[in-house]
């Protein structure tokens, strides 16, 4: 990379960054409309993982006004605990969101985040494309490239908030280019902005922070292939911002470090996820998902034979913008485009996963990934959202191009050039409509008065089980401010050998819950009422509350025989107090 001709426009031009911010806020607002129809009753996205994160960002708060500790938990599979920094919590989402997540609720505070979070990685893609070319206009076209990649609908289709929330990696080069390039700042205080970005990271997403750390290394390694001269001049600037980011990091993130891996329910082997599965198809990069406004049914069809699933399909560049990123080194001629081509090619061939497939087939060619699976971390990390950067390198690559349109040929022929390249290259990427989204359905029991019935802290059996992927109870946990702790949630838990189990294991009392549901006809002799009856006093509840659900009948007559009294119907719900034994306080 070396220093840009042009000035820096974006810093003597802030009401031009502001009016780029404002013009991505209104684009996320039309991707999210769904949501803004009722903040705080809408679900965006898979509704899975949605909740999982609404109740993150509701426990955060909850915890430091209660004096617990906000990386653990025992409201959720009671009495637990459950360790959050192996549940990706995202306390630092959490916390930004706190305000609005106490004035209007946490799904809400959600729809707010997810906004917020388009708006935002997209305008640091602009700042960093505007720090490397001339025409404000490619800045723009390369921060929509980034912040509403198919990388960003796929993962927002999913309900993947911290995987979404992706200004980091475009912060950590525009770092880099001040450290290497322009040198206009003190080697310590830069390293001290890449620490708190990295510590920052930490408390978003992990798998992120530990793919920023690969690709700045081989984005480093590629810069001194390039530049090997300049190895020497540059080696004790780096050092010198290391040791600074090194001794930032530490000391923000030791705390959470140190629950993680010292804390009670720590996670050990075993990757958390299957591998092989969550990988980028080759002809992922070509064939566009459903996702996409332009995607034939023919290439639908051929989508669905991926591995994973549709919020992991997530590497489509199309044919323009793939000959973009082929022909724009060749026609920016500046060695910046030539490095984040190779870093690019390089995050493309890891996405592939262990093993190369082709149209859903496993084709029998290892790929560096299966090596660096290998290793700690890498193996519960996921190959196919290194597209990530694919699409951070597609975006600066087509603002160069569109940039050497304009200064190649000026006038209407220059704009003739950049409007043909930028609608080439982005209107494939054009979504098909706005996220999903649908009612949340919180029974009026948990946003009322009535749920002051439950004790502060009162332990609790709700029905539906919290568990994938059905995890509706703790949304209402959620909505009810956390008023009780739950026996059940969907979260990691340390399983055999400390392995990550994503669901509390199966009782013989959730089993036949579960079984019921399902619209199984039980028929349970009088012994396994005995043993259902004493597996219930063995919860220690307080309550136990059945809401809408599938076979709630079913379940309302087998709980009524166990507790051998009928319930009370209270605004929506099936509930029974003093429970068995006295209920415990589901303190963290």
């Amino acid at each position: 990379m070396e220093p840009n001709a042009a000035p820096p426009g974006v810093h003597r031009r802030p009401a031009l960054g502001g009016a780029v911010a404002l013009l991505y806020l209104a684009l996320a607002g039309l991707l999210t409309a769904g949501g803004w129809r009722d903040p705080s009753g809408r679900l965006l996205g898979a509704p899975q993982d949605a909740i999982q994160h609404i109740w993150f960002l509701r426990w955060v708060p909850y915890a430091i006004a209660h004096g617990q500790d906000p990386l653990l938990t025992r409201f959720l599979d009671h009495p637990g605990p459950i360790n959050l920094m192996w549940n990706n919590a995202t306390p630092l989402l959490a916390l930004v969101a706190a305000p609005v997540t106490l004035a209007a609720g946490p799904v809400a505070a959600y729809l707010a985040l997810l906004t917020l979070a388009l708006t935002v990685s997209a305008w640091t893609a602009y700042l960093l494309a505007a720090r490397l070319v001339r025409s404000r206009a490619a800045a723009v076209a390369a921060g929509l490239t980034y912040g509403f990649s198919p990388y960003v609908l796929a993962q927002a289709t999913g309900s993947h908030l911290p995987l979404v929330t992706i200004p980091v990696p475009p912060l950590l080069v525009l770092g880099l280019h001040e450290l290497l390039v322009r040198r206009r700042s003190r080697p310590g205080t830069v390293g001290i902005g890449l620490g708190l970005l990295l510590a920052a990271q930490l408390l978003t997403n992990e798998e992120l922070l530990l793919t920023e750390v690969l690709m700045g290394a081989v984005t480093l390694c590629v810069l001194a292939a390039l530049h090997p001269g300049a190895i020497g001049r540059s080696l004790r600037t780096l050092l010198s911002a290391a040791r600074a980011a090194c001794l930032t990091f530490a000391a923000c993130a030791a705390l959470p470090l140190l629950v993680q891996f010292a804390g009670p329910a720590r996670l050990g082997a075993g990757p958390v996820q299957p591998s092989g599965r969550y990988v980028a198809d080759l002809l992922g990069f070509v064939v566009p998902t459903a996702i996409l406004h332009f995607a034939p049914a023919a290439a639908v069809a051929l989508t669905h034979r991926f591995t994973a699933n549709l919020s992991e399909w997530d590497a489509y560049l199309g044919l323009p913008l793939v000959a973009v990123m082929g022909l724009a080194p060749l026609a920016i001629r500046r060695r910046w485009a030539w490095a984040a081509a190779a870093s690019g090619l390089v995050a493309g061939v890891l996405a592939l996963g262990p093993v190369l497939h082709v149209g859903g087939r496993a084709v029998g060619i290892s790929l560096p990934w299966g090596w660096l699976a290998r290793f700690p971390g890498f193996r519960d990390a996921l190959p196919d959202r290194l597209t990530v950067y694919v699409f951070l390198v597609a975006a600066l690559l087509l603002a160069g191009l569109l940039d050497r349109c304009r200064e190649r040929w000026p006038g209407w022929a220059g704009w003739l050039g950049f409007s043909a390249v930028a609608a080439a290259a982005l209107l494939p990427l054009l979504p098909r409509g706005a996220l999903p989204s649908q009612p949340t359905r919180v029974p009026a029991f948990f946003r009322s008065a009535a749920v002051d019935r439950l004790a502060p802290g009162m332990v609790a059996l709700v029905a539906p089980i919290a568990r994938g992927p059905d995890d509706r109870a703790m949304l209402w946990q959620a909505a009810s401010g956390m008023r009780f702790a739950l026996t059940s949630g969907y979260a990691l838990h340390p399983g055999l050998h400390h392995a990550a189990v994503p669901n509390p294991p199966a009782t013989p009392l959730t089993s036949v819950l579960d079984a019921l549901q399902a619209g199984d006809p039980l028929r349970l002799p009088p012994l396994a009422l005995r043993v259902l009856r004493y597996r219930l006093q063995d919860l220690h509840t307080g309550a136990v509350v059945v809401g809408p659900m599938r076979g709630r009948a079913r379940v309302v007559r087998l709980l009524t025989r166990l507790l051998e009294r009928p319930p009370t119907h209270s605004d929506g719900v099936d509930l029974w107090l003093a429970v068995g034994r006295p209920a415990t306080r589901g303190t963290g």
